[in-house]
């Protein structure tokens, strides 16, 4: 995964899930971004100007200086859909992990799940108290988008810094309302013009399927609707654990970074996963919680539950 709101480029992906305890799942992400969404003559942007839900802005001549109003580089973001439970609100109920000072846990999941045989000898999260359908947050290079729906995604747009805000796609967000029917979104807006290597995003959230883990892996960088019939290259590790898992369930992982007391019991002990690489068919990854707890790797590969084939 990710689906990018404009060209990107990512790479070394991680995408972990974990039980944190009974219906309240965590959602982690980590990668290597960089903004390719440039604007100018000639770019993939030449002609197009920011976009507002139901409207757009027309080029503008200046008298003045007699040139054209200058067209800003557009930010970007990644879009990840999140499967919040019915009745729950993402921006009262859910809460981002601030792991700004513990960057490497999902890389440390990553070895653990690569059974590689290493030794290594605050506040809980980020909440957010705002009843509106979309809050941002700042989060080191992103701004955090979490909304409601997809759609909802466009009622904050103009609180996002010019440097970093998306040209929302209206048509890429109709898909992913359809194609997660009552789902909420989280989109972090980015706009590096180098390859980034950020903290992860977490967030902690109540599920509506609190039997299994799902793992977002749809691909589309090109800033359209991902073709759901199409196959893509796959370069990510998938993880997924469980709080609660017994002590012999999974390999063990042994955080590098000083973890705060109040989060050390909301990262899973033991975990399974496996690197992903090579072409693979679209699709989300979903794995029996029950499974996970026995220590065993079974994911499948599916589409969303609202696609349209």
């Amino acid at each position: 995964m990710c689906v990018s709101i404009g060209p990107a480029e990512f790479s070394k992906t991680i995408v972990s899930t974990w039980e944190v305890e009974p219906g309240i799942h965590a959602f982690g992400y980590k990668n290597r971004m960089k903004n390719t969404a440039g604007g100018g003559k000639g770019s993939q942007f030449d002609g197009q100007f920011t976009r507002s839900r139901g409207s757009s802005r027309q080029p503008r001549f200046d008298w003045v200086d007699l040139g054209y109003e200058p067209r800003r580089t557009p930010g970007n973001a990644m879009i990840l859909p999140v499967p919040v439970a019915e009745g729950a609100n993402i921006i009262t109920d859910a809460y981002l992990l601030d792991t700004l000072g513990y960057k490497r846990i999902l890389e440390d999941q990553a070895e653990a799940v690569q059974e590689q045989e290493t030794t290594r000898g605050g506040a809980k999260g980020l909440t957010f108290g705002s009843r509106s359908a979309a809050v941002i947050v700042e989060f080191g290079p992103y701004e955090v988008v979490l909304a409601q729906s997809p759609m909802a995604a466009f009622d904050i747009l103009d609180k996002v810094s010019d440097a970093k805000r998306p040209i929302l796609n209206e048509e890429q967000l109709a898909a992913y309302e359809a194609w997660y029917p009552g789902w909420s979104l989280m989109m972090a807006c980015f706009n590096n013009k180098d390859m980034m290597d950020a903290a992860p995003i977490v967030l902690v959230t109540p599920v509506r399927h609190g039997d299994y883990l799902f793992l977002p892996a749809i691909h589309g960088h090109s800033g359209g609707v991902p073709d759901l019939s199409e196959s893509v290259a796959d370069d990510h590790t998938f993880i997924a654990g469980s709080c609660l898992s017994g002590k012999d369930a999974g390999n063990p992982v042994f955080y590098s970074d000083s973890i705060p007391d109040g989060v050390s019991p909301i990262l899973p002990k033991r975990v399974v996963g496996s690197e992903s690489r090579g072409s693979v068919k679209q699709g989300d990854l979903v794995v029996k919680l029950s499974d996970v707890k026995a220590g065993l790797w079974m994911p499948e590969r599916l589409l969303p539950p609202g696609a349209p084939f």
